[in-house]
């Protein structure tokens, strides 16, 4: 929310370094999680939900899965339809409801199993912790200590991006809640968000894709935590949001209640940085023009059935999605300095890593966690990753081990 972020910025005159984490499954993976796919597929969670869903030898990886999914669903039902004179029929719907159960399911199943998963890793970890109460002579290493590098990292960090769903830093690592950003959802709040987010595979959709998408399923859990919504107003908001993601990407109810033209006016004064991301642009704008976008959101609740709630949300984020906030340790983006990327294949989410990097304007050091055995060719293929994005080609990129001293 821009209003709320305004008065905790800091002075623009103090020049402050902060450092960022982001963690992928390989993270978990690390700690001895089985997190991958291939395990979710393979275990009693998974083979079931996964026949019924008509998935036959998945590979081992969430990128794959999500990606597929999205293809799946949207080129099945689309070549359907143009088969049909590009007529959308309430058979064709009722066919991307029954993917929408499938995915639910998915879902489901997947918190249930990852749950287990987590609860193997924290347990051993605690039986070390019991074991060396007990007997403090005859210390066994606990995580942390056998993985100082990847400890001081995240101790060291302002706020950790986190891409996947479980508590592990806090658990393992003590790290506190509120510096943990989850963008995908927690298994602790039981919002986790599977889906695509490759616009590439949304070309031409009608809007009943839309819920596979993760931006607008991030949009959802935010308005969920912020709002605490009853049914009824949940629903309206995500028939409302929908519209952020057609191809016009301009909701109708803006036309509706009158205010499309004030709405286009002050989007044409906002020059965006970071798609994803609030960052000092968005910042200063929303605190410029604060005045103007009340006058806005007046005129659309004397305009509007739609509920007020839905009104004052979308209004104090400048009618426009929601974006990424790093939470109480990083105000702006170009406060970081240093990423520490731990885990994370840069293979998905890909469009949201490479906005992140682009919008670090002073960002100088990128750390990247490998693991033992990982080959030379899958190093300098992230390497040349983050070269391709980051701002200023100078930035200094370091390899660097989970288990290194």
């Amino acid at each position: 929310m821009i209003k709320e972020r305004e008065t905790n910025m800091p002075s623009s005159k103090k020049i402050i370094s902060r450092k960022l984490v982001i963690l992928g499954n390989g993270f978990d993976l690390n700690l001895g999680m089985k997190s991958r796919f291939s395990d979710f597929a393979a275990s009693n969670y998974g083979k079931e939900v996964l026949q019924q869903n008509r998935w036959k030898n998945p590979r081992p990886y969430w990128y794959n899965f999500e990606e597929n999914m999205a293809q799946n669903y949207t080129s099945a039902l689309l070549k359907r339809i143009r088969a049909e004179k590009e007529r959308v029929k309430s058979s064709h719907l009722h066919k991307f409801g029954y993917y929408l159960k499938q995915y639910r399911n998915i879902s489901e199943k997947l918190t249930e199993y990852l749950e287990a998963a987590q609860d193997d890793v924290l347990n051993a970890q605690n039986e070390i912790s019991s074991r060396n109460d007990a007997n403090p002579f005859k210390h066994s290493p606990t995580i942390p200590e056998v993985m100082p590098e990847t400890d001081k990292k995240l101790k060291e960090a302002d706020a950790i991006l986190s891409f996947n769903y479980t508590q592990t830093p806090q658990e393992i690592f003590g790290i506190s809640d509120e510096r943990v950003i989850y963008i995908h959802g927690s298994l602790k709040d039981n919002n986790i968000i599977l889906g695509a987010n490759n616009d590439v595979n949304f070309q031409g959709e009608i809007n009943d894709f839309t819920p596979l998408r993760k931006a607008f399923r991030r949009d959802v859990n935010d308005f969920i935590q912020r709002q605490k919504p009853d049914s009824d107003v949940l629903n309206e908001f995500k028939k409302f949001d929908m519209q952020f993601y057609n191809y016009r990407n301009l909701p109708t109810e803006f036309y509706k209640a009158k205010i499309l033209p004030e709405v286009l006016e002050l989007d044409e004064n906002y020059e965006m940085i970071s798609k994803y991301f609030v960052d000092d642009q968005l910042l200063n704008f929303g605190e410029q023009n604060w005045d103007r976008t009340m006058k806005i959101k007046e005129e659309w609740k004397r305009n509007s059935k739609l509920a007020p709630q839905i009104i004052d949300y979308v209004s104090n984020n400048l009618f426009r999605p929601f974006k990424i906030d790093l939470g109480i340790g990083i105000h702006s983006l170009n406060e970081i300095e240093e990423i520490s990327i731990m885990g994370h294949s840069l293979n998905s989410d890909i469009e949201v890593i490479e906005d992140l990097l682009h919008s670090c304007l002073k960002l100088k050091k990128v750390n990247i966690f490998y693991y033992n055995g990982e080959s030379i060719t899958e190093k300098m293929r992230k390497v040349e990753f983050v070269l391709k994005n980051v701002f200023y080609s100078n930035v200094d990129v370091n390899l660097i081990s989970y288990w290194a001293k």
